[in-house]
């Protein structure tokens, strides 16, 4: 006869059974935060990953310094942080739903401020780029100048430069050389001279008087030279005997401005500073190509050797500072490889090359916006990488005009503007304190 389990034998039974059952335990959230870079372009963005997060994530909260930031989307697992415009190091929030908050420290890296140096005029020659160091004229003769510490060190006598003979200081051919004019009276500059730097100056070379007593001379060859200036009629000196007789003619590709040159000695070639620039051969002091694709109001105002790569970086803008663009030419044979478009907004003021970080870096003027900027680009095709403004009252409007130098200082990741004269004429008037810009640069 069959009987029934009891209720105690059943719920005996279904006990042992679950005993017997493994726990159902849910599965850990491993999902964490993280910042994909923590050295940042200031007025940049960051990414925010979600790391081990599986299908589309929650978007996170962001805070810098407690205050929020805008943040997009970028995939299902990536968010990017819009940042402000500020220089230093600040700490940083990341929160989401379920996910541990990240804290962190991050770098923004740009505008750090500007101080006056010495008292210098129109062009000068880059020295050193580590340490960053400068020479200039003065009313005393010549100068270097710290552009870290915006003081002044070795000088030379007004024996042999004048400040307002010839727009400053240009190169010579050789490395280490430099063109100088000295003053006679209060109406005749000196004949030029290539002078090599020491302790004492060593003058190599007695050029001759260009057509113009003021007028800028660089040369671009074994026997040419050019001179030229501001509203003057540029011209090319064809010289014989170790440049002992010029014979100048107005047969040059320059409209009518030379107010300096860029030297590549290792390359053997040259780039003209002026309105209507043009690549030179340095051994036989010939055109290799015209700049045609500047645009025709504007000027070459500064120009960067990028030798490793055998191109040259030129920078273009107008006396008022607009129609301006940054503008890549293979230096063999004077092709343009890329430039960035005409802004009719933006003057380029100077131009550098940063191999160390692979970057282009090019000062402007934002005429729509009334302020100095550092524009950050990557090298050999221009993409645009950063806008750095110059923030605060320190920036001296005349920084809009004038003849300026970019300098980097790879290893202490600074690059520094220096400006020394007001407006692209006149330079006996021009005698001003440099200005000294500094923005830092992300490793």
């Amino acid at each position: 006869m069959f009987h029934p389990p009891s209720r105690i034998t059943w719920l005996a039974a279904v006990l042992l059974a679950a005993c017997n059952t493994a726990p159902v335990i849910p599965p850990e959230d491993t999902r964490e935060f993280e910042l994909a870079a923590r050295s940042l372009w200031s007025g940049g963005s960051f990414e925010v990953v979600v790391r081990h997060g599986e299908g589309e994530q929650a978007t996170p909260r962001v805070t810098l310094d407690g205050t929020a930031l805008v943040v997009t989307r970028v995939d299902d697992t990536t968010f990017s942080a819009a940042l402000p415009v500020h220089t230093g190091t600040l700490p940083v929030r990341v929160e989401g739903e379920g996910i541990s908050p990240l804290n962190a420290h991050v770098t923004l890296h740009g505008y750090l401020g500007t101080v006056l140096g010495p008292q210098v005029e129109g062009a000068m020659v880059v020295l050193s780029h580590t340490p960053p160091r400068v020479l200039g004229g003065t009313r005393e003769g010549l100068l270097e100048v710290s552009l870290a510490t915006a003081v002044g060190g070795r000088s030379w006598p007004t024996t042999f430069h004048d400040h307002s003979c010839g727009w400053g200081v240009l190169p010579g051919l050789a490395t280490g050389t430099v063109i100088l004019r000295a003053r006679i009276s209060d109406t005749v500059c000196a004949d030029p001279v290539v002078a090599r730097l020491g302790q004492e100056i060593a003058v190599e070379t007695t050029l001759p008087q260009p057509p113009t007593w003021f007028a800028p001379v660089a040369l671009v060859g074994p026997s040419t030279a050019l001179a030229g200036g501001y509203d003057l009629v540029a011209q090319r000196g064809q010289c014989t005997g170790g440049f002992v007789a010029c014979t100048w003619s107005s047969s040059v590709p320059l409209n009518h401005t030379l107010v300096g040159i860029e030297i590549a000695p290792s390359l053997g070639r040259a780039v003209t500073l002026a309105h209507g620039p043009a690549l030179y051969d340095l051994a036989t002091g010939d055109t290799v190509r015209s700049m045609p694709w500047i645009h025709l109001l504007s000027d070459a105002t500064a120009a960067a050797f990028d030798v490793a790569e055998g191109v040259v970086y030129v920078s273009s803008a107008t006396p008022g500072a607009t129609f301006g663009g940054v503008h890549a030419v293979r230096t063999s044979d004077g092709a343009l490889l890329v430039e960035t478009p005409t802004d009719p907004e933006i003057g380029f003021r100077a131009v550098a090359v940063d191999a160390h970080r692979q970057l282009v870096l090019a000062a402007a003027w934002n005429v729509a916006a009334d302020r100095l900027e550092l524009r950050v680009f990557r090298r050999g095709t221009l993409e645009p990488v950063a806008v750095l403004p110059a923030t605060g009252a320190d920036v001296p409007p005349r920084l809009r005009y004038g003849i300026m130098r970019l300098v980097v200082d790879a290893p202490a990741g600074i690059a520094y503007l220096v400006s020394s004269l007001d407006f692209n004429w006149n330079p006996a008037m021009a005698l001003r304190p440099m200005v000294i810009a500094r923005w830092s640069l992300v490793d």
